[in-house]
């Protein structure tokens, strides 16, 4: 894929007015707070938007870091999207950042997968998000990053997550701190959920920047 698509990805905006009842937000701690909004994943026209950033991120995944087709996203979602809960993340201005989704793995662990355009990496929304991610999955998280992928491990490497024993040397193997469980009332709220949900970051810009 041509950096030009990912260009047009980046550049998708929502109409005016959209985040006017966005909630206040600012200082804390001396920076200011990672407000994202996410949109729930539910058109094709979403589903594409996911491939394409996938696609331009795709060098940073655990496994597989093949390009993926229109007709392979396309198929992929309509066996797996029943049990796949996705949102694509956007700034306050309407701009797309990115995608977060959770779905379970072969041995039924919930597991998340996270990708940021380029010209939004290094400023802490890829962790931003899987922290979301944590509290929108309807059960806790999993997940895995290769040793060899410094961004990926510093990611996981954070207050909401723990680093557990796993089976390759070669990754390094992480479990949401946050169960859902915990919270019946998050839990209903979250299960199912569609249109779209204003998260904040526990941590400033500057924290989740380190």
């Amino acid at each position: 894929m041509s950096n030009h698509g990912a260009c047009r990805c980046a550049e998708a905006r929502y109409p005016s007015g959209w985040f006017d009842d966005a909630p206040t937000y600012g200082a804390m701690g001396g920076g200011a707070v990672v407000a994202l909004q996410a949109i729930r994943v539910v058109t094709e026209a979403h589903v594409e938007q996911m491939r394409r950033i996938r696609n331009v991120d795709r060098d940073g995944y655990s496994t597989a870091s093949d390009e993926i087709t229109p007709e392979q996203q396309a198929r992929w979602w309509s066996e797996h999207g029943g049990t796949v809960h996705a949102w694509l993340y956007l700034d306050t201005a309407g701009a797309l950042v990115g995608f977060g989704l959770v779905r379970p793995d072969a041995n039924g662990h919930w597991c998340p997968s996270v990708g940021v355009l380029p010209n939004y990496r290094g400023r802490g929304y890829g962790k931003w998000i899987i922290s979301d991610l944590t509290r929108q999955a309807p059960e806790r998280l999993y997940a895995q990053a290769k040793r060899a992928n410094a961004a990926g491990c510093r990611t996981h490497a954070a207050a909401d997550w723990d680093e557990i024993d796993g089976p390759d040397p070669a990754y390094r193997y992480y479990r949401a701190r946050f169960d859902p469980a915990d919270d019946a009332a998050v839990l209903a709220d979250n299960v199912g959920r569609y249109g779209f949900h204003w998260a904040f970051s526990a941590r400033t810009v500057e924290e989740c920047r380190a």
